[in-house]
């Protein structure tokens, strides 16, 4: 005797089995009753996200490989100088001063008393061949309470003394 197998299967009579014959839906004769999955819209929806994650994704280069150029030794060219340090001035006004400002040089020890003495301490320092050029910048800060024309009196003042980067800086704390 043997042993008959689960599903659409008839028996042939010899001791084998066989797949049951079915009509599908269009009339015709099929051998046994196979369900078949519809992959079309899965592939439809991978390709779908793969070109989502694909245009969604930046590639960056990873740092330090970054392309430079650099000028090759002996090459002749120019080198860069170094940046130099601007000279900041310091316009203050203290209460019960007898002076209407007070004129400072940050990093320095000279003390201008007006504004003749700050155009000869600055080309002092331009001509005294410590570092300082016509080119140094000047960065000019001036308190609330200084007026106007101070200001523009220590602007005349560098330009007077040779300086021709002559800058405006915020209010600075005096010490």
């Amino acid at each position: 005797m043997t042993v008959r197998p689960r599903g659409n299967w008839r028996d042939t009579g010899r001791g084998s089995w066989r797949p049951r014959r079915r009509l599908s839906r269009t009339g015709r004769e099929t051998v046994g009753s196979f369900m078949a999955f519809n992959l079309t819209p899965m592939i439809d929806v991978v390709f779908n996200l793969l070109i989502y994650f694909i245009v969604g994704t930046t590639f960056l280069r990873a740092e330090g490989m970054l392309p430079s150029r650099m000028a090759r030794l002996g090459s002749g060219a120019a080198a860069q100088a170094i940046p130099v340090t601007p000279i900041r001035l310091i316009l203050s006004r203290v209460p019960g001063d007898e002076q209407p400002v007070r004129i400072r040089l940050e990093n320095s020890a000279a003390l201008p008393r007006d504004f003749a003495d700050l155009t000869r301490v600055l080309e002092d320092l331009r001509t005294g061949g410590i570092g300082f050029d016509a080119l140094t910048p000047i960065i000019i800060h001036a308190e609330d309470e200084v007026a106007w024309d101070h200001v523009v009196n220590a602007f005349n003042a560098a330009k007077r003394a040779g300086y021709e980067a002559v800058n405006f800086g915020t209010a600075r704390r005096s010490e």
